[in-house]
């Protein structure tokens, strides 16, 4: 279709589901899973990594970073990790997963 955009969709590490997600507030929550929504029109949305987590992205929602990788070939963002940023954890995490 002319002017249609390709969506992508969007899939969870395991212990994204089982460790960051509960440990997040329901406000937060919310707002996280709004910015990920987006992420499936357009999925470079967030700032690329370098260094370990070269070829992963990250979106900043107040406190807290979602890191993510784009696979284009399979139209799947892959969220790798949630958490805040202090001492650069969601980070390590997120090394960790990849």
């Amino acid at each position: 279709m002319p002017g249609s955009k390709t969506k992508y969709s969007i899939e969870y590490h395991p212990k994204v589901v089982k460790d960051d997600i509960p440990k997040l507030d329901e406000k937060i929550k919310d707002i996280i899973e709004r910015k990920i929504d987006k992420l499936t029109e357009e999925p470079t949305l967030g700032t690329p990594l370098r260094g370990k987590l070269a070829g992963c992205y990250r979106l900043k929602v107040s406190k807290y970073r979602i890191v993510y990788k784009i696979y284009d070939e399979k139209l799947i963002i892959l969220v790798i990790a949630i958490g805040k940023r202090e001492n650069l954890f969601v980070y390590k995490t997120a090394e960790k997963r990849t």
